[in-house]
């Protein structure tokens, strides 16, 4: 963070929570981010960025709850060890409008925010940039929408897996 003498930030911490335990900080709509052990980001006006993790062992998960209005900018997936079963491997991130989980199926309140769902197959250490939705309004969150992580297959063998979902604030 900008050396700003006599201004005090607040900031959140959530070990353990989707932003892996980071501990982020907004002031005047600005995000910054304090990745340990002391490294400030202004990340820019108004954006954010969630980092959740998965493994072999990860089910269907909750990612975020909006605070406030946002609009998906990206989604991206990398990963150290693909996932190695026979059958399709993948992640699919979602807005999810009610109580429904994260793994139910899609419909009016369960939308799928990626044309294709993110292949937990593919080659290793190679960062996947995931293709939007074309439909605005399916990238766009209310207070209290959630983004969900629907994984499909089995994961085995899957390690190092991060998904980042960045937000812009509107």
């Amino acid at each position: 963070m900008p050396s700003q003498p006599g201004r005090v930030f607040t900031g959140t911490d959530s070990p353990g929570g989707p932003l892996g335990g980071d501990i982020w900080f907004r002031d005047s709509g600005d995000i910054y981010q304090f990745i340990p052990p002391a490294t400030w980001s202004v990340l820019a006006p108004r954006r954010l960025g969630i980092r959740h993790p998965a493994t072999a062992s990860s089910v269907d998960d909750w990612a975020f709850i909006a605070d406030r209005a946002y609009e998906v900018k990206s989604i991206k997936e990398i990963h150290s060890v693909a996932g190695s079963d026979g059958s399709a491997v993948t992640a699919d991130v979602r807005k999810i409008t009610d109580a429904s989980a994260p793994g139910a199926a899609a419909g009016a309140t369960v939308l799928e925010m990626l044309s294709t769902a993110l292949d937990l197959k593919s080659t290793a250490n190679t960062r996947v940039t995931g293709t939007l939705v074309t439909t605005v309004a399916d990238l766009r969150l209310a207070v209290n929408d959630k983004i969900g992580i629907n994984f499909a297959g089995t994961l085995t063998a899957l390690a190092g897996c991060v998904i980042v979902i960045e937000l812009q604030a509107i």
